[in-house]
């Protein structure tokens, strides 16, 4: 008992002592405390601190990219920083050791650096790419070092998710930083514009860009993707803010904007309050392009849609084509009897899409080329269905329409075609247009390959069979046939020809900003320069163009404009040749650009000017190849 109340008060003691070491004092009347208690205790010095450590100018050698700030005492990796990469050369380290940055400018700042720079060298020469040769993990173009320097140790293989997104992200900085610097190097530019829902049902927009560069001797326009933006609304405000704030982001003059193309939508174009309207507000020279070829596909449809047996001809090729595509059995038995027949030209059954009304001519060349197989797997089942859509296609104004159909859109969709051609100018539309419509006034008395072969298997007036009906074999089936329908069929196909005509001549109108475009055509075409004095009504509305655009005062652009004539004829007349196309006699003007600023100006943007939308759609079309139903739910 002794011994443990021994112990206890020396812990109490040991505790007082502590205590009293931090300034407490005992307030008990008992007597613990000792003289020793009150003086103060000595305090054990602290451990020297090793000295900190300090930047070596020495690590700076050969080494650009670091950079040390001696107000905070901290290093930076300027490329990284540029290059948006997070890491603690971004942020600043202070731990200054010379493994840091040597690890550093192995690992995956010196990766970024070097990819950056083979990427830009790929992109300025291409044939660069043949030369290369891939490592097991990190590619190493023949004769460069650098990158057999990469690899820090056999753990780091650089192929994380983030890793991945960097490289990505620095490959489309330096892509996207040549395109700005060759934009920015064009006096002036276009933007072409649509939306679009994808998978994910957002609303987006895709912007492409039109500017002029120069290649070897000549200026010469191109068109390349600028970016895209997710859209809240699908507004005429929403899309001009994102339109402008996508182009300050790229670091583009919006005063070198010369013009906007769109797809003819009315929150584009809309007179009060569109995305157009909104921006020639803010900038009044913008000259608004409607997209050729979607107008040629409104016109086209605006035609077929005033033909009643024509909505219903539209109907029977969409059923025919749900019946076999959406159905293996009936397809199966469609490809069976077409190896028995060898008859197929492989063609498939195509849908019908009132949007793109312009694929109805491969909609109808596969149902001319099937026919013979696909009556023929409708007579096999016999059933409710098949014989429903036998009875509309087993009849002469079914065939009668479907093989007129066959070459009069033909020509109208190589019209298309080439209108969605991205080098195709101004000067081109008209002649194009003029000469599809001559062919299709040519296919009402003169018929064309597959109507002329239908018409041999016909006889020249309707015949009675045994039945007492009127029908005749076409391709070993029976066809139903009648005055009425010959007559009727003819009258839908005159009628749609001369629909198409007239939608064509309203459509096609020189109206608002076309009249600008009309008129820059007809002044740069080379006959009127140097054949005939261009149409004073073309130089006044060239004249008061430029004017609105802060080219030039009227009188003076008139002036230079009719002394470039004079310029252009006097080379003629020297021998010296001018040109056979617009774009040459543009040349000429680029080329006198000291003598003829005005005139160099009229000709950037008559080739700048976009004839089509078809780059965003093609843009669209890669953006939904991309974003699959499949990647979006991961």
């Amino acid at each position: 008992m002794g011994k443990r109340k021994l112990l206890d008060s020396d812990s109490s003691q040991s505790k007082i002592q502590k205590l009293s070491m931090f300034g407490f004092t005992s307030n008990s009347g008992s007597d613990h405390s000792t003289p020793a208690f009150q003086t103060s205790p000595t305090v054990p010095s602290p451990k020297p601190s090793t000295p900190k450590r300090k930047f070596n100018v020495s690590w700076k050698l050969n080494r650009d990219w670091l950079r040390y700030d001696s107000k905070l005492g901290m290093m930076f990796c300027d490329i990284c920083i540029s290059a948006n990469v997070r890491n603690v050369f971004t942020e600043g380290t202070s731990i200054m050791k010379k493994e840091n940055v040597v690890k550093h400018e192995k690992g995956k700042g010196a990766y970024l650096l070097i990819v950056t720079i083979v990427t830009l060298q790929l992109y300025k020469s291409p044939n660069l790419l043949k030369t290369w040769k891939l490592s097991d993990k990190m590619p190493s173009p023949r004769g460069s070092s650098q990158l057999k320097d990469l690899n820090v140790d056999s753990h780091t293989t650089c192929e994380s998710n983030s890793s991945v997104q960097e490289f990505q992200q620095s490959l489309s900085d330096v892509i996207l930083d040549r395109l700005v610097d060759r934009v920015r190097g064009s006096s002036v530019f276009i933007v072409m514009l649509d939306e679009s829902t994808d998978v994910s049902v957002h609303q987006n927009l895709i912007v492409y860009v039109r500017f002029l560069e120069q290649i070897g001797s000549r200026v010469v326009p191109s068109v390349d993707f600028l970016g895209i933006r997710q859209l809240s609304v699908a507004n005429a405000e929403a899309i001009s803010s994102e339109l402008i704030g996508l182009l300050k982001d790229k670091g583009l003059d919006l005063d070198r904007l010369a013009g906007v193309s769109t797809d003819g939508a009315s929150v584009m174009v809309g007179c009060k309050s569109g995305v157009v309207t909104r921006l020639r507000e803010m900038y009044p020279g913008i000259l608004a392009t409607h997209c050729i070829a979607h107008r040629l596909a409104l016109a086209c449809g605006e035609a077929a849609d005033k033909v009643t047996y024509l909505v219903k001809f539209q109907a029977v090729l969409n059923d025919l084509y749900k019946y076999f595509e959406r159905c293996p059995k009936n397809m199966a038995r469609l490809e069976k009897v077409q190896g028995i027949l060898d008859c197929s030209r492989g063609t498939r059954l195509k849908q019908v899409s009132h949007t793109r009304w312009l694929s109805f001519e491969g909609s109808v060349q596969a149902v001319v080329d099937n026919y013979q197989s696909v009556v023929a797997v409708m007579l096999e089942e016999s059933s409710a269905k098949a014989l429903a859509l036998h009875k509309p296609i087993s009849c002469y104004k079914f065939l009668y329409v479907a093989h007129f159909l066959a070459d009069a859109l033909k020509p109208l969709a190589v019209l298309s075609r080439s209108y969605q051609r991205s080098d195709l100018d101004f000067t081109e539309v008209n002649c194009l247009l003029h000469s599809t419509v001559k062919v299709l006034d040519n296919l009402i008395s003169n018929p064309g390959g597959n109507l002329s072969a239908f018409l041999q298997h016909v006889p020249s007036e309707p015949t009675l069979d045994e039945s007492g009906l009127y029908t005749f074999e076409f391709q070993g089936h029976i066809v139903r046939d009648s005055l009425v329908q010959r007559s009727e069929a003819v009258r839908a196909c005159s009628t749609f020809i001369e629909g198409v005509k007239a939608s064509l001549q309203s459509r096609f109108t020189d109206r608002g900003d076309a009249l600008v475009l009309s008129a820059l055509s007809r002044f740069f075409d080379p006959q009127t320069v140097v054949d005939r004095t261009p149409p004073s009504e073309d130089i006044d509305i060239i004249a008061n163009h430029l004017s609105v655009c802060k080219v030039a005062k009227v009188r003076d652009c008139k002036d230079e404009l009719r002394n470039f004539v004079e310029f252009c004829r006097a080379k003629v007349d020297s021998n010296s040749r001018v040109g056979s196309s617009s774009l040459d006699i543009c040349q000429v003007a680029f080329r006198a650009r000291a003598m003829f600023p005005i005139v160099a100006a009229a000709a950037e943007r008559l080739l700048t000017a976009p004839v089509s939308t078809a780059d965003c759609e093609r843009g669209f079309s890669r953006q939904n190849l991309i974003k699959t139903d499949v990647r979006n739910s991961q």
